[in-house]
């Protein structure tokens, strides 16, 4: 089993936790979408969707994960962004960014962790070079224990905390308000993942 270094998550009231997840959400919205545009100022090909289509799994079957666009066809903002989405490049998936964040017990939360990981493997079945970052993080110690233990198993036999290409990487998000933490980790990965596609495929 990889060892982990913790970083700090602050421990507090039980009161604030949806708000600290709205933001830890909204933080990530922004962060994908600055992320998406400042690159495809030098990769036109890159492009951004918002739900994972079971249309990509072989057996075609199910129902789409919908992380829904943060702007509405009618201009509006979207209150149900959840900040997650799939980079595509030469309309090929690329990079896929979700997030988990654990409160009052994370049996919803692992439920949707696993339900996208179900997604990523099967599709990465057909594009190898198809990479998933998790960004997890949590208000109560027992929550992010549970969420590092899972995700161990997501990224073995590498560490949590370092970007592994065509692969899953999960991220402890140490600051939920934090969106420069979101964009450093993101624009790393996209510029090593499209880097390497145009070299290797």
């Amino acid at each position: 089993m990889a060892t982990h270094s913790r970083i700090g998550i602050p421990i507090g009231s039980h009161g604030v936790e949806s708000e600290l997840s709205h933001i830890s959400q909204s933080n990530l919205r922004d962060a994908v979408q600055y992320c998406f545009e400042l690159a495809r100022e030098v990769f036109p090909d890159i492009d951004i969707e918002y739900t994972l289509s079971t249309k990509m799994l072989p057996s075609k079957h199910g129902m789409d994960i919908n992380f829904y666009a943060p702007v509405t066809k009618t201009g509006n903002v979207s209150g149900s962004c959840t900040g997650e989405a799939l980079f595509t490049y030469k309309g090929k998936p690329l990079l896929l960014i979700t997030r988990a964040f654990g409160e009052n017990g994370v049996d919803s939360t692992i439920a949707k962790l696993y339900r996208r990981q179900y997604w990523y493997l099967k599709v990465h079945e057909n594009f190898k070079y198809l990479s998933n970052i998790t960004f997890i993080t949590a208000k109560r110690e027992s929550d992010l224990n549970n969420l590092i233990e899972i995700s161990s198993d997501f990224v073995y036999p590498h560490d949590i905390n370092e970007f592994n290409f065509g692969q899953n990487s999960v991220y402890i998000s140490d600051d939920v308000h934090g969106e420069r933490f979101y964009r450093d980790v993101i624009i790393k990965a996209l510029n090593k993942a499209i880097n390497v596609y145009e070299k290797t495929y």
